[in-house]
This record gives structure tokens, C-alpha cells and sequence, in this order.
């Protein structure tokens, strides 16, 4: 286990042309790691996010161009995405996610979720940002 200071995070080092990720919503999203990718998301490529609700202004229309944006809603900020045609909003309730026509969520798996990235000083693997906004060590898995 290699435990980083989030300013030395390479996000290019861990999150791949064609990957696809997520991160928590609304009160959850990990701010620092967010704001840190979409600063290097040129490094990085094109690469998809799977987005909820988000309070904060870290996604907005000029980061779609290296990040395609998907959602089950167009709430929050997502609707600056969604008013410039830049959010895929997935026709389906939120409950209906795991079953839905449009793939199951297993088919939409994230591949830089929680599984590569963790925070504090932790044994197990859990989704990133397990403090919203919160600055720190970070471990890459």
C-alpha cells in the first residue's frame, strides 16, 4: 500500500482513457478528490463518470470535454450539464437502477471507484471521499 498526499495524486496513474468512474453525491462527494480530477482530467483522457446529485460546482460543461457525464437525474448543478446537452440522463427512477432496460448496474461498474482509491490510513477498501471536501492522505490500492 503507497499512501499519498492528495496534491501528489496523478490521477493518469490510476484512471485510464475509456475507464469508467464514480464518487459520492449531494453532502458525500469527496470535493478535494473531485476538484483534483477534473483539473487533470486532459492528462488522463476521455473517460466517463457516473454522477448522482452534486451540491458543488466541481463538474460543469467545460470539463465535458475530456469527461463524459451520465446520471439518473438532472438535479442539483447536474442541470447546467443536462441545459447543455452534456449529462445522459438514464430514463429510469432511481430504485429502477439495478434492473433497468439500460444495463444492469453491474454492466455500468465503476472502475476507479473505491476500489483503487481510499481514504486515511484504512485496511479496507471503500468508496472514495469517505469525507465530503476532506484533505489528506490518500491511499492508492
Amino acid at each position: 500500500m503507497k499512501v499519498l498526499e492528495l496534491e501528489a495524486l496523478e490521477f493518469a496513474a490510476c484512471v485510464k482513457p475509456g475507464d469508467r468512474i464514480a464518487w459520492g453525491q449531494a453532502g458525500a462527494e469527496p470535493l478535494a478528490l473531485t476538484r483534483a480530477l477534473m483539473a487533470q482530467r486532459a492528462a488522463i483522457g476521455r473517460f466517463s463518470a457516473f454522477i448522482g446529485i452534486t451540491w458543488s460546482d466541481m463538474v460543469n460543461p467545460d470539463h465535458a470535454d475530456h469527461v463524459r457525464f451520465t446520471s439518473y437525474c438532472g438535479a442539483g448543478h447536474n442541470r447546467r450539464l443536462a441545459k447543455a446537452g452534456l449529462l445522459d440522463v438514464l430514463p429510469c427512477h432511481y430504485s429502477q437502477l439495478p434492473d433497468s432496460p439500460h444495463g444492469t448496474l453491474e454492466d455500468r461498474r465503476s472502475d476507479a471507484s473505491g476500489r483503487r482509491l481510499a481514504h486515511g490510513n484504512v485496511a479496507a477498501n471503500r468508496p472514495i471521499g469517505g469525507k465530503a471536501g476532506g484533505r489528506g492522505h490518500y491511499t492508492a490500492r
